[in-house]
């Protein structure tokens, strides 16, 4: 009986501690709440009166409303969603995005999926020409990376024409606003 208490007890310390590794996954949770001070201060909400955007270091909270009309202002536009520990071959830096936007015209739009302000700040250089926006989570009502960028997305796609599975692309063209294809890849 006594082997039988030890063997539940072990199992329910492995149990809880595979949980606890998996809420300290980065991109399950939109990494705000654990940014230090000094990087919260670089996080602002995004004001809708701002007619030119540049890249000041800022990150701004924008919901997809917001992004939708800067893509409308776009003659030609790339949105790309960034995720700080992505590996897999579809995720390229971001001053490589920059470079091919820059190659094909477009105006380059990065919402990062979560905060990661060590890998941000190594990859952003003065070559990206815009801020980095960030999905806001607080708009969403949710703390979830998935759900909030699901949300997000929806947002921006309302009134165009797309696939369910296209939410979960990386990259989204757009003329005037106007969807013309997504993609994994450049």
């Amino acid at each position: 009986m006594r082997l039988i208490i030890v063997l539940l007890y072990v199992n329910a310390l492995l149990v809880l501690s595979s949980s606890c590794a998996v809420l300290r996954t980065p991109g399950l949770f939109s990494g705000y709440n654990k940014l230090e001070d000094k990087h919260k201060n670089k996080v602002k909400p995004f004001q809708e009166d701002s007619k030119k955007v540049i890249n000041d270091g800022v990150v701004y909270f924008i919901s997809g409303s917001q992004m939708k009309a800067l893509l409308k202002d776009s003659p030609s536009a790339l949105l790309y969603l960034w995720s700080p520990h992505c590996s897999s071959e579809s995720c390229y830096l971001l001053s490589a995005v920059q470079e091919y936007c820059n190659k094909y015209e477009k105006e380059l739009f990065i919402v990062t999926e979560y905060f990661d302000f060590e890998i941000l700040e190594g990859q952003y250089t003065p070559d990206i020409k815009i801020p980095v926006f960030a999905a806001d989570f607080k708009h969403y009502k949710t703390n979830y990376c998935d759900k909030y960028m699901r949300l997000f997305m929806e947002d921006i796609l309302e009134d165009q024409h797309y696939e369910p599975k296209d939410l979960y692309k990386r990259y989204f063209f757009f003329n005037k606003g106007e969807l013309i294809k997504t993609g994994l890849e450049l």
